[in-house]
């Protein structure tokens, strides 16, 4: 695979990522091509079909076409170790996809992004045995490509990609950091991580990490809340508000537990206790009566926030709001 992509696919490759309108068309062959490349960037190794214990290997063909005679199609049921994935991914083809992920601004006459995502980033020969075993900052890069491209140039693909990718709280926290609020492309990108929040909820990782996510999708829900926020229509900051108290109610419902059993487990020493509680929101007073204010705020008990519009956004922030209680009853009730 290596040696293909050395000398043949990484060429062909970047010649069909700067060809210009009209420049190769979208003839079949051309197509062909290039689905053609973008298999070798799955990264897929194809081993030969291993026998059973009993000697036996399993093949399982399509009887013949009723129309022409001929097999429309042939299936093969191996064990699990007929496909392995290359390792370590090659470099060049990391940095073929980021390129190509983060060229949206230009023509695409070969639809390289959207096929891009459905040939290679969808599959999960990629998702769990490619992307896991990548660096922190290649897994930031190719995850931001992909969410802006949702956002800002609403491909599907992308967003199919991304939210098939095995993102835990760290990830997500890097997503959020990146997401301006102020614009409606930011607050369709904050709608999409929420997304993200609601598929994976039970595999998001570490505790503290969750507790920061948690914290930061709570101050883009106060910044939007704002009286004074200006960024797009009233309808659109509502329906993003909701999304987002929505995921934030998942993640409380679902780790409530587990956050109380984090505080309960700190050190017995008051001053071990404070630095332990000082790297989570969850365990910091004073944030959460701040994040009980705004459930509070945008249920309709403030003069300084927006309240919600919607009967559903009110009743899931009481809900929200109950979870804080349980959690945290001193602070929320104070």
């Amino acid at each position: 695979l290596l040696h293909r992509w050395e000398d043949a696919g990484r060429d062909l490759f970047e010649r069909l990522r700067g060809a210009e309108d009209g420049a190769l068309g979208s003839e079949p062959s051309v197509c062909q091509l290039r689905d053609c490349v973008m298999s070798m960037m799955k990264g897929v190794i194809v081993n030969e079909a291993q026998a059973g214990e009993d000697g036996v290997s399993i093949q399982i063909n399509d009887g013949p076409s009723s129309m022409s005679g001929r097999r429309s199609r042939s299936y093969s049921v191996g064990s699990s170790d007929m496909f392995t994935t290359i390792s370590p991914y090659p470099e060049s083809m990391l940095q073929s996809i980021l390129n190509t992920l983060t060229s949206s601004g230009k023509s695409d006459p070969l639809l390289l992004n959207e096929k891009l995502s459905q040939l290679v980033l969808t599959r999960q020969s990629w998702s769990n045995g490619v992307f896991p075993k990548l660096s922190s900052k290649m897994k930031q890069s190719i995850t931001s490509a992909l969410l802006a491209l949702r956002s800002h140039h609403n491909e599907e693909s992308a967003g199919l990609a991304l939210i098939g990718l095995p993102l835990t709280a760290s990830g997500l926290n890097h997503l959020l950091k990146g997401i301006s609020t102020a614009s409606e492309d930011g607050q369709a990108a904050l709608v999409f991580v929420n997304d993200c929040v609601l598929t994976k909820v039970e595999l998001l990782g570490n505790i503290l990490d969750i507790s920061k996510l948690s914290g930061r999708l709570f101050d883009h829900l106060l910044s939007l809340s704002s009286s004074s926020h200006g960024g797009g229509d009233s309808g659109g900051r509502d329906y993003t508000r909701v999304s987002t108290v929505q995921s934030l109610l998942a993640i409380h419902s679902q780790y409530k537990g587990n956050l109380k059993q984090d505080d309960s487990h700190k050190s017995q020493t008051k001053s071990k206790r404070k630095r332990s509680r000082s790297h989570s929101d969850v365990g910091n007073a004073k944030t959460i009566a701040a994040q009980a204010d705004t459930l509070v705020g945008i249920i309709g008990g403030s003069p300084t926030i927006e309240p919600l519009s919607s009967a559903r956004g009110q009743v899931l922030a009481l809900s929200l709001l109950s979870c804080l209680c349980e959690e945290a009853p001193s602070p929320v009730v104070s």
